[in-house]
């Protein structure tokens, strides 16, 4: 995640499939795999949940951020 703000599942699909490093073309419904994906941060301590008007919008959390010796998180 690449903004300090909250953003929407769509926006950090669409920054994804923008830099192309990962492709989502096995994925049935993608935005629940980051929506999924995003969950295991917020429980990981990596991001934020918002809830902004009834939508969810999640935000890096760069003081919580993994350190190099962490296990990345997939997306399967």
């Amino acid at each position: 995640m690449e903004a300090s703000e909250p953003v929407s599942v769509e926006t950090i699909y669409d920054r994804i499939e923008r830099r192309g490093s990962f492709t989502f073309a096995k994925y049935k419904h993608p935005l629940k795999a980051i929506v999924l994906a995003m969950g295991a941060m917020v429980r990981q301590g990596e991001a934020l949940l918002h809830n902004e008007g009834g939508l969810r919008r999640w935000r890096w959390d760069p003081k919580s951020a993994p350190s190099e010796h962490s296990v990345p998180l997939t997306l399967s």
